[in-house]
């Protein structure tokens, strides 16, 4: 044991003390194993942390540093043509206007995705029935269906709702992001399908719809921050790849899952939350 501790003191977390007795002394042994298995697991989540921000720091410096080059580029073409030609420069000041938004955006969901992920977000928690909370935020979404030439198909199998327990205003952002994931990908297909279910623990939202499959070496990562898989999913607005990592975190931070299946037929992604059996009333929303 002495030699364990002595090898523990010089770093060396792989160490273990063998030989469990049923003394004070085999207590001691496996107090002292698992203590240093917790730091080292600490550890490791730690360099897992530090490695995943890093990670993101390298790559939302190349998505940030396009949309920037670009404005910069048009703001330079309309000071070129500031007296020559002046409906070409309100066409460039557009393009910057527009790529100006574009950078703002990605800077808006990467701060949103490093505070879910990285500071420890205390959830305002409330018991919410999920069918209104889903009607209430599709209305938000009737503008962008009708644009995309979508109908909206809201289908309630729980036989009597669901409620589950959620930060309403997390939950929101939940469903805005799968459901605007699903509308903009999906218009090919002409409609959208949320169908809610349950099963005796969980609360089930299936948000489908029917464009162009996501390609099976995507669907393991599609849910990975900056990940976008095939570019013709990700140009012409797609968004940068961290949608879909929000809302990943937001389902976890309630003890939940997001799952997806895509094949030729349909694309699925399914938001699987903890079922509150207990509520007798709605939240207000």
């Amino acid at each position: 044991m002495s030699a364990a501790m002595q090898a523990i003191k010089e770093g060396d977390l792989g160490v273990r003390v063998p030989g469990y007795t049923k003394d004070e002394l085999g207590m001691l042994a496996r107090d002292l194993n698992q203590m240093v298995a917790h730091l080292q697991e600490s550890i490791v989540r730690e360099q897992q942390a530090e490695s995943m921000k890093n990670s993101i720091i390298t790559n939302i410096s190349h998505d940030l540093r396009t949309p920037l080059t670009s404005m910069m580029g048009y703001m330079e073409l309309a000071q070129a043509h500031l007296r020559q030609n002046i409906d070409a420069c309100e066409r460039y000041v557009s393009i910057s206007q527009r790529k100006g938004l574009e950078l703002k955006q990605q800077i808006d969901e990467l701060l949103e995705y490093c505070h879910l992920t990285f500071s420890g977000i205390k959830l305002n928690l409330e018991t919410i029935a999920v069918k209104p909370l889903i009607q209430q935020v599709l209305i938000d979404f009737v503008p962008q269906l009708e644009e995309a030439g979508m109908s909206l198909d809201l289908k309630d199998q729980t036989g009597g709702g669901i409620y589950t327990e959620a930060d309403v205003r997390l939950l929101i952002r939940l469903l805005q992001n799968v459901i605007n994931n699903g509308i903009f990908y999906g218009r090919k297909g002409g409609k959208l399908t949320i169908r809610m279910d349950k099963t005796d623990t969980d609360a089930m939202i299936h948000i489908i719809n029917y464009g162009d499959p996501i390609a099976k070496e995507d669907l393991p990562f599609i849910f990975e921050r900056l990940y976008r898989g095939d570019k013709s999913r990700s140009t012409n607005g797609g968004g940068k790849g961290m949608g879909l990592a929000i809302a990943k975190s937001i389902v976890e931070l309630h003890h939940g899952s997001i799952i997806v299946a895509s094949d030729a037929r349909e694309t699925s992604f399914t938001c699987i939350l903890p079922l509150y059996e207990g509520a007798t009333r709605l939240c207000e929303l």
